[in-house]
């Protein structure tokens, strides 16, 4: 399949192109990267792989991610897998021209580097948890007051500021409102976090988000 080519300009003098090709399935984890590239509005190549055929688990699919799952983003034949590793990559190189991520100089970068970890390693284990063990009671009441303890620092953090960053949306509400709406289908009660449900609401009705799910 054919890559899509993206140039980037690097200066007057020089410019770069650089092909981008996504492998992803709906309802994973590839879904907050594809939004991502989305908002960013830069063309890529769509590869749309059939989980349940086993597309990851050909030897092709696992000389790129050895891990055998999506996403996958490939650069320029170089591949690039997890989830978090792909939206750092995407907003570091492509985010602050689009107002979507922090300058390398800027020092608001450290707050988007944290948060977005943050969304993948405290708030995304406990919402995994929750999904992994709806139908073993301990195991989801410990789920659970895990999932309400990150809610209530994402809750505190949300007070006077609409958006994880600021006044502006980023790539950071992409990486962790994901999580959050993801939860909403196992019926995760948000109740107790008004801001946070307010937060995924508005994060939500991003044109950029619903471009995602015709396919």
């Amino acid at each position: 399949m054919l890559s899509s080519a993206l140039t980037i300009f690097v200066s007057h003098e020089r410019q770069v192109t650089m092909s981008l090709d996504f492998y992803y399935a709906p309802f994973s984890s590839a879904s907050r990267v594809h939004w991502a590239l989305e908002e960013l509005g830069i063309p890529y190549n769509k590869i749309k792989m059939d989980l349940k055929a086993g597309e990851t688990r050909s030897p092709a699919y696992v000389a790129m991610n050895p891990n055998a799952k999506v996403p996958l983003l490939v650069i320029d034949g170089k591949p690039l897998f997890e989830s978090l590793a792909i939206l750092l990559y995407l907003g570091e190189h492509f985010g602050p021209e689009k107002n979507l991520w922090p300058a390398a100089n800027d020092p608001a970068r450290f707050e988007a580097l944290s948060w977005t970890t943050w969304g993948t390693t405290e708030l995304g284990m406990a919402i995994a948890m929750l999904f992994n063990f709806q139908e073993v009671p301990p195991a989801k009441e410990l789920a659970i007051a895990r999932s309400n303890a990150c809610c209530a620092i994402l809750e505190r953090h949300l007070e006077g500021r609409p958006y994880v960053m600021g006044n502006d949306f980023t790539l950071v509400d992409v990486a962790v409102s994901a999580v959050l709406a993801w939860s909403r289908f196992f019926n995760y009660d948000l109740t107790p976090f008004p801001r946070v449900s307010a937060w995924v609401d508005r994060c939500s009705s991003r044109p950029a988000l619903k471009a995602t799910q015709v396919g």
